[in-house]
C-alpha cells in the first residue's frame, strides 16, 4: 500500500486517483482549474486533510500566504501527523521571514519522521538566513540530510553555497561536484563550484564553470553575472558590460533596482537625464568618475546620491544637480540610466580608463589644511592615513588586516599614522596604544561613516594613504593622493586579476597576498616602499 493509499483509507479523503489528477493539475500550474475542482471536492469532503494541504499548495502558487497558511493549519488539525502539511508551513513561513515558526514546522516533521532529509535541509536553509552566528547548525542540518539520503542533490549543493561563503573553498567544489554528479543539469551547483574556484585563484576552471552553468539554463543570473565579473576582471571590457545588467536579477541586488516609467538613457539621446546611485558608497565615487563626460553628451543632468556625497559632489563637479532619492518627483527628465550601466559607454576598453585617469573629487580645502595644521603642530613626521577593516559581513575574513601585527612592519620613526577606519576601529586602537605604545591620530570628532566630506579632507591632509579595498581606497584614490591599496589574493573585479597598477586610479599601487590568508609578503612590500618616501 503506498503513502497516499494508506492516507486516503484513514482519512475522509476523495479516491487516490482524483487526489492524483489534482496534484497533477497543480504541477502543471493549470491553478484555476486545480482550484476550482478542489472546492467542489472540499464540499463533499470537509474534513480532508489532504484537499486542505492542496489548497494550501494552490494558494501558494498564487502567493496568497495567509490563504495558504489557513489551509495548511486546517490539515494539520485534522490530521496532526499529515508531515507534508508540516512542511509545506514551514516553507510559507520561511518564505515570509518567519524563521522561528518556520524551524518550529520543519521540527514538527522530524517529531513525526525524523529521518525526512528535506526537513533537515530546509532548517538548514532556515539558519543561513538568521546570519553568521548560525552557519555551523546550517551545515550541521545539510550533512544530516545527506547521511539520511545520499543522493539529495539539493543538500549537497547547499552545503557547496555555505562552505564558500566561510572561505572553505575545497569543500565548497568537492560538495558542488558531487551535487552536479547526481543532477548534471544543476546550473546552481555549476555556478557554486565556479564561484569558489575563483575565490582559489583558479580563474580559468571558474570560467569553464560559469559557462557550463549558462550552457545548462543560459537565463542564470548568478552565472551570467560572475562571468561579467570574470571577463571584467581580466580586462574584456566589451563582453564584461554585455552581461553586466544581469546584476538586477542576482539575489545580490534583489531588490535594489528602483523602476521607472522612464526609459533608458544612452549617449545618442541629447536630452534631460536622470543617473542613480547603486551599490555602496566606495562604488559611487568610483563609478563618478564618468560624470563629467556623461555631461557633454546630455541637455542637463541629475544625479541621486547617497545623502552623505551630496557636498562632496557639489564640490567637485559643476552644472550637476545632486539630488537624494526621495527627491526625485521633483526633478523634469526624459531618461534614467543607473550609474554604474554608464561605464559600457565610457569605459569600453583600457585606454579609456588611462586618458581620464585623473583627480576628480575636491575636498574640502580649508578643513584640509586646518586638519594639516592641528597635526603639523603636534608631529613632523609623514602623514600616513590608514583603513583597514571592512563594515561588509561577506568579506571580513577575505580583506579585513590584523592592524597590530601590521604594525610590526610598519617604519614608525619617519611617519604619524592617521586614523581613516570608520565604525569599527576603537578596539584596535586602544589595544594598539595600550599594549604597544602605538598612538594614531584618531579625529573623534568626525564621524567617518556619516560626514564623508569632512573625511576626505582627513584624508586629503595626509601624504600618503594606506588602505585595504574599501570606500577610503576608493575616496583617497580619487583624490589622486599617494594611495596603497592592499587587495586579497583573489579581489573584486575592478582592480584586475593581476599587477600593480590600477587602471581606474593614476596615483594608485596595488599590493596583491601571494597566498590566501597570508598578508606578511603584502605587509613587507608596503613597508619597503613606505620607507623611500
Amino acid at each position: 500500500m503506498t503513502f497516499m493509499q494508506k492516507i486516503v483509507k484513514i482519512s475522509d479523503n476523495p479516491d487516490i486517483g482524483t487526489l492524483n489528477n489534482l496534484v497533477d493539475l497543480v504541477n502543471k500550474n493549470d491553478l484555476s482549474t486545480a482550484n476550482k475542482e478542489v472546492k467542489n471536492l472540499t464540499k463533499k469532503y470537509p474534513s480532508s486533510d489532504v484537499l486542505h494541504n492542496i489548497s494550501g499548495l494552490i494558494a501558494e502558487k498564487f502567493n496568497n500566504f495567509e490563504n495558504a497558511i489557513y489551509h495548511y493549519k486546517s490539515a494539520i488539525k485534522i490530521r496532526p501527523e499529515n508531515v507534508d502539511s508540516h512542511f509545506n508551513l514551514g516553507n510559507i513561513y520561511f518564505q515570509s521571514k518567519n524563521y522561528l515558526q518556520a524551524i518550529s514546522s520543519f521540527e514538527n516533521c522530524l517529531k513525526i519522521d525524523d529521518r525526512i532529509a528535506k526537513a533537515h535541509n530546509n532548517i538548514g536553509l532556515v539558519f543561513i538566513e538568521r546570519g553568521k552566528d548560525y552557519q555551523e547548525l546550517a551545515i550541521n542540518s545539510f550533512k544530516k540530510a545527506i547521511q539520511i539520503d545520499p543522493n539529495f542533490s539539493q543538500s549537497y549543493n547547499n552545503l557547496s553555497a555555505i562552505l564558500f561563503k566561510i572561505g572553505k573553498y575545497d569543500d565548497a567544489i568537492f560538495y558542488g561536484k558531487k551535487a552536479l554528479e547526481l543532477n548534471p543539469c544543476y546550473a546552481q551547483a555549476a555556478n557554486n563550484i565556479g564561484n569558489a574556484c575563483y575565490e582559489k585563484g583558479l580563474t580559468e576552471k571558474a570560467y569553464k564553470y560559469f559557462k557550463k552553468s549558462i550552457q545548462i539554463s543560459p537565463n542564470y543570473p548568478d552565472a551570467n553575472w560572475n562571468l561579467s565579473l570574470y571577463y571584467l576582471a581580466k580586462g574584456n571590457f566589451q563582453r564584461g558590460w554585455e552581461l553586466f545588467d544581469s546584476r538586477w536579477k542576482t539575489s545580490i541586488f534583489k531588490g535594489q533596482k528602483i523602476e521607472f516609467d522612464k526609459p533608458v538613457w544612452s549617449p545618442s539621446l541629447k536630452s534631460k537625464i536622470l543617473i542613480w546611485n547603486e551599490q555602496g558608497i566606495g562604488d559611487e565615487i568610483q563609478f563618478s568618475s564618468v560624470l563629467n563626460e556623461v555631461k557633454k553628451d546630455c541637455e542637463q543632468m541629475h544625479v541621486v546620491a547617497d545623502k552623505r556625497l551630496i557636498n562632496l559632489f557639489n564640490r567637485s563637479f559643476s552644472d550637476i544637480n545632486f539630488i537624494k532619492k526621495d527627491e526625485i518627483n521633483t526633478i523634469n527628465y526624459d531618461f534614467q540610466i543607473p550609474i554604474a550601466s554608464l561605464l559600457k559607454f565610457y569605459r569600453k576598453n583600457k585606454s579609456d580608463f588611462v586618458k581620464n585617469q585623473r583627480k576628480f573629487i575636491l575636498s574640502d580645502e580649508y578643513l584640509k589644511n586646518e586638519i594639516r595644521s592641528l597635526i603639523s603642530s603636534k608631529s613632523s613626521k609623514i602623514l600616513c592615513g590608514l583603513s583597514w577593516l571592512t563594515t561588509n559581513p561577506s568579506n571580513f575574513f577575505k580583506r579585513n588586516l590584523d592592524i597590530v601585527k601590521f604594525f610590526q612592519f610598519l617604519p614608525r620613526d619617519k611617519f604619524s599614522f592617521i586614523n581613516l577606519q570608520y565604525g569599527i576601529s576603537n578596539n584596535d586602537l586602544i589595544e594598539l596604544r595600550n599594549n604597544y605604545g602605538i598612538e594614531i591620530f584618531n579625529f573623534s570628532q568626525i564621524n567617518l561613516f556619516q560626514n564623508i566630506d569632512a573625511q576626505a579632507a582627513l584624508i586629503d591632509a595626509c601624504d600618503v594613504v594606506v588602505s585595504i579595498a574599501n570606500s577610503v581606497a576608493h575616496l583617497s584614490s580619487s583624490l589622486n593622493k599617494n594611495t596603497k591599496v592592499i587587495l586579497p589574493k583573489v579581489c573584486d573585479w575592478r582592480w584586475g586579476l593581476n599587477g600593480e597598477k590600477s587602471f581606474w586610479y593614476k596615483n594608485t599601487k596595488l599590493y596583491r597576498q601571494k597566498d590566501l590568508s597570508d598578508w606578511d609578503y603584502v605587509y613587507k612590500m608596503i613597508s619597503d616602499d613606505l620607507k623611500k618616501l
